[in-house]
């Protein structure tokens, strides 16, 4: 009977601590401290890079308010912001520019390829290599694709009025365009586009800590929820057993 109740703690502690492992980040709190360096438009015009790509952007940034005027954009040249009026996830995500693209074995050389593409929440949430592909609504009404950080991407989908980092129109994989087709099509934007918005140094810099404090709140999750189920089932078992 102990084995059963160990067994039934450790499972259900499992259970939990890898919901908290795929779902649970700091990112938020990490992006909310670099609000205050925004990227102003002179700033733009004088570095037109992709140095300040995915990084906040001020007032003055130039704002994609409909369809037409992000298809009229330069691809990987200009650079622009929005202000969505919402969004929408699409469950497609593309690998981090930011990941490597092989797994390592533990002598540091290269073993497994990484999937280019998921469709799975939970794959994509494993190990935060991945980033979604959102179908963001603009003022004119109209939906284009877009890439941003998943803690931006929350701030929306709340109703909060957010102005996406500084960002260009970039193409990518035919994979992802084949698994975006039907909801593409079916709110009218266009595959052949996705309005990047991350910064991809930031995300490598901070990857190692938002793991880590990942699996840190996962295991204490595991150990709370195993040890007071554990007591739970002992207290409830051992009444049943005194009242027979």
């Amino acid at each position: 009977m102990e084995k059963v109740k160990a067994w039934i703690a450790v499972i259900v502690g499992l259970v939990v601590g890898l919901f908290v492992f795929t779902h649970f980040s700091l990112e938020g709190f990490l992006w909310e401290g670099e609000q205050e360096e925004t990227v102003s438009e002179k700033e733009l015009e004088e570095n037109p890079s992709e140095t300040f790509i995915g990084r906040p952007a001020s007032e003055d940034v130039k704002q994609i308010t409909s369809k037409e005027e992000f298809e009229n954009m330069t691809p990987s040249v200009e650079t622009a912001s929005a202000s969505p009026k919402s969004i929408v996830s699409t469950g497609v995500y593309s690998l981090g520019k930011w990941s490597d693209v092989y797994t390592k074995r533990r002598n540091g050389t290269s073993w497994r390829r990484k999937s280019e593409v998921l469709t799975s929440d939970f794959l994509a949430g494993l190990w935060g290599e991945y980033s979604q592909y959102y179908l963001i609504e603009l003022e004119d009404g109209n939906y284009i694709l877009a890439q941003m950080n998943a803690c931006v991407a929350k701030e929306i989908a709340k109703g909060k009025e957010t102005r996406l980092p500084v960002g260009h129109k970039i193409g990518f994989s035919q994979e992802a365009k084949n698994k975006l087709a039907d909801i593409c099509q079916e709110y009218g934007a266009d595959t052949q586009y996705v309005f990047y918005a991350i910064d991809d140094t930031w995300q490598e810099e901070n990857s190692f800590l938002l793991f880590i404090s990942r699996a840190a709140v996962a295991v204490v999750c595991f150990l709370v929820i195993a040890v007071v189920l554990l007591l739970l089932l002992g207290k409830v078992m051992g009444e049943r057993t005194e009242e027979n």
